[in-house]
């Protein structure tokens, strides 16, 4: 018996031109995604800092309540200074999320806060701001005060 041998190979893989389709078709949503994704992340981290801020008032007001003076730094909050804690060092660091939260004391009955992006535009693209009376004010050029418009 004689078999007959095909000369036609079978195709196996992809050609050259078709992994190059594939890729640029990749590459094109891609494209189309990563601004997305980087806008959330922005308003994500915005959300946290006003989030972050309005906590740490929350948490300044009961300190306040507790002593009748505000402390003088966010470290007064953490354990061993504030038994139990108020606030985890994490927070009191001054640092989280893309930005950087800066407590000022001003005397025993005034304070304010203010959220600061690590990297305009990276990070966030708001100043924030909030004192003893808790309305957040934002910015959106430079950092936030007093006479900012109110976020809410």
């Amino acid at each position: 018996m004689f078999f007959m041998v095909s000369k036609t190979k079978q195709k196996q893989g992809f050609t050259i031109v078709e992994l190059m389709v594939t890729i640029g078709i990749v590459m094109i949503l891609a494209l189309l995604a990563i601004p997305h994704v980087w806008r959330v992340r922005v308003n994500s981290n915005e959300s946290v800092a006003v989030s972050n801020i309005t906590s740490l008032n929350s948490v300044l007001q009961l300190y306040y309540i507790n002593n009748n003076i505000f402390p003088e730094s966010l470290s007064m909050l953490t354990p061993p200074q504030a038994n139990p804690g108020y606030i985890d060092q994490e927070l009191a660091s001054g640092s989280k999320s893309g930005y950087n939260l800066e407590y000022s004391y001003t005397d025993g009955s005034h304070f304010y806060i203010n959220a600061n992006p690590q990297s305009l535009g990276r990070t966030g693209n708001n100043y924030f701001y909030i004192d003893e009376t808790g309305v957040v004010r934002s910015n959106s050029e430079e950092e936030a005060g007093v006479n900012d418009s109110p976020l809410r």
